[in-house]
């Protein structure tokens, strides 16, 4: 029987950086950074800059934060759901929790209560979309696509999933390594427009 063996930690809150911006009014405006492309889909305009929202546009925009799997509210609840279905799983086999009809594999059980747990409505938490900002939300939504692309549930997450459970049978720390934090041009640019901006969304350490 699957044990669960980690300890888990405080969620870190990393990929920020701050980086000097310069005062001079001299300087040629910078060049916009598209937006390359991923998984991260929003409804508010991309020309909207984040200090113009509207009540229902800053809404809109929190709640589809807050549902994204790769950015760090997402990553916590995937860590929570796969100890879930762990722990049902392993309930079942012990004959303490119902396998169903036919028993149940290891697998199914877990990836069942995995499942549940995922589908569960998201729990409110305060929004960190920043009010003073004055990035758009085309740069929002890049440097989020850079994160997204870097795949941070296999690398962020320190619990195993079912698969890797049924597969292998191993325990303890399955991370492949620690989440991308590293420098990325919409990034980069998000943070010197609006230094500490969305720290609460975004990954740190291994989870």
């Amino acid at each position: 029987m699957w044990r669960q063996h980690w300890r888990r930690g405080p969620l870190v809150v990393g990929f920020v950086f701050i980086l000097g911006v310069g005062c001079g009014s001299s300087a040629p405006p910078l060049a916009p950074i598209p937006d390359p492309g991923g998984p991260f889909q929003t409804s508010v305009p991309p020309n909207t800059t984040l200090d113009a929202l509207t009540s229902e546009q800053y809404l809109d925009l929190c709640n589809e934060l807050a549902a994204a799997p790769y950015l760090e509210p997402g990553l916590a609840r995937e860590l929570t759901c796969r100890e879930e279905g762990i722990e049902a799983a392993n309930l079942a086999s012990l004959g303490i929790a119902d396998g169903g009809a036919d028993g149940g594999s290891f697998l199914s059980m877990c990836e069942a209560a995995h499942d549940y747990c995922q589908q569960q409505p998201i729990s409110s938490s305060p929004c960190s979309v920043p009010a003073y900002c004055t990035a758009t939300v085309e740069l929002l939504s890049a440097c989020i696509n850079e994160l997204a692309n870097t795949d941070p549930v296999a690398t962020c997450l320190s619990a195993p999933s079912c698969a890797m459970v049924a597969a292998t049978g191993k325990v303890g720390v399955i991370a492949t390594g620690p989440c991308p934090n590293g420098p990325s041009p919409a990034c980069t640019r998000l943070a010197q427009q609006c230094p500490g901006a969305l720290q609460g969304f975004f990954p740190g350490p291994t989870l």
